[in-house]
């Protein structure tokens, strides 16, 4: 049997692939970033160094992890499930992932402009700026987005409203 959404599937398996992988590798190193970390995630100064796969790679990684971190890519992963099918069935794989890319490099390219912003519009003062982003809430909110365009009368059930809501 052929899955309905066989790049939502992808996206989410790869998703949990590279947390754990980043778990594995921080294991008996508590607190410090796994080399995948620092290769994937995206920071104003090293795009300016020249990694500039790093818009395309961030929303691969989550939350350190430390704490709660398992709640970030658990609630990405859990909203592309729920969102993600109807969604690609109604545009098509292809147009699904590239949907999915463009929220992703959309999220990048605000968080690259406001850190622009906040260096006063200097290229040197951004080049200094080592804040870094990780998640796929940007491409996610983007699959979110075509469920609202596409199924505007959907009945949803949102957590705590023990009723569907339009």
């Amino acid at each position: 049997m052929k899955h309905p959404a066989p790049v939502a599937r992808a996206i989410i398996l790869s998703n949990i692939g590279v947390a754990f992988a980043d778990v594995l590798l921080t294991i008996n190193h508590p607190g410090a970033d796994s080399w995948i970390r620092q290769m994937l995630s995206l920071s104003p100064s090293n795009l300016l160094d020249g990694a500039w796969w790093e818009p395309f790679t961030y929303m691969w990684l989550h939350a350190p992890p430390v704490g709660f971190w398992v709640t970030h890519i658990l609630f990405n992963m859990l909203t592309l499930s729920i969102f993600g099918g109807p969604v690609e069935s109604r545009l098509g794989s292809t147009r699904f992932a590239i949907l999915y890319l463009a929220g992703g490099l959309t999220a990048a390219f605000f968080f690259l402009g406001q850190a622009w912003w906040e260096a006063g519009f200097s290229g040197a003062v951004l080049g200094q700026n080592t804040q870094e982003i990780v998640g796929a809430s940007g491409a996610v909110l983007a699959v979110v987005a075509a469920f609202a365009v596409y199924y505007p009368d959907a009945r949803l059930f949102i957590f705590p409203i023990p009723f569907p809501i339009r």
